[in-house]
């Protein structure tokens, strides 16, 4: 048996116009000017807290804990208000991943996106079915690029580490799935925060769903 674990934003999904939608509601309550999605793709990959805590110091806000504690918990909030709204996956994802399924690889999601969220996203694009573990962010659980959420899609697929790969768009999934002692197939097509993936050292770089289960063949051992 084979794994293939997959990051959510910018791997599988163009979920960006949602995320800084998001974004925008909650700032706005604060009386701080909105971003464009180009402005705010560069800040986005290691978890919402990251993003506003980028936000809100791109805005000249102070920010403390107390105060990012509450802007995450409201972000949250209106994000699950309207969390695929524009939301799509990218082109031939879909056909790509039911295609590893029907050749018998065991399928993850772990995606630095809160839980709550995530469940709301992969059941919006309809591919639950898909997987046997989507991995979200959660309370006590280091986000990616520690290895953590990595190891436990691994668990809920019993699926051991020498079998997986990582698939993703960051330099965060590059970490995760190193930490996790997996090899990495990076996409071009996600956030990388505006650093190419050409040079994170992922063992394969595909720029679209066509070339993936070629390249995830190549780097798994199972």
């Amino acid at each position: 048996m084979r794994a293939a674990i997959f990051d959510l934003d910018g791997t599988i999904a163009d979920s960006m116009p949602d995320i800084v939608a998001a974004l925008n509601v909650t700032l706005a309550k604060m009386g701080v000017a909105p971003f464009t999605v180009a402005e705010a793709s560069p800040m986005v990959g290691a978890g919402a807290r990251r993003l506003l805590s980028r936000a809100l110091s791109a805005r000249k806000v102070a920010v403390d804990e107390a105060l990012l504690t509450e802007t995450f918990r409201r972000f949250v909030v209106n994000y699950d208000a309207a969390p695929c709204v524009h939301t799509k996956l990218y082109p031939g994802a879909r056909e790509t991943i039911e295609a590893m399924r029907a050749e018998g690889w065991d399928l993850g999601i772990c995606t630095n996106k809160p839980q709550s969220t995530a469940d709301l996203v992969v059941d919006a694009l309809q591919i639950r079915a898909l997987f046997g573990s989507v991995v979200g962010g959660r309370e006590g659980v280091p986000l990616k690029p520690a290895g953590d959420m990595v190891q436990q899609v691994l668990v809920d697929l019993a699926a051991p580490a020498r079998h997986a790969v990582m698939i993703g768009d960051s330099k965060a999934d590059l970490g995760a799935g190193r930490a996790a002692g997996l090899p990495v197939v990076l996409f071009t097509h996600g956030y990388s925060s505006g650093e190419p993936v050409a040079g994170m050292g992922a063992d394969r770089i595909v720029d679209h769903f066509a070339q993936l289960r070629d390249a995830v063949s190549a780097v798994c051992t199972g």
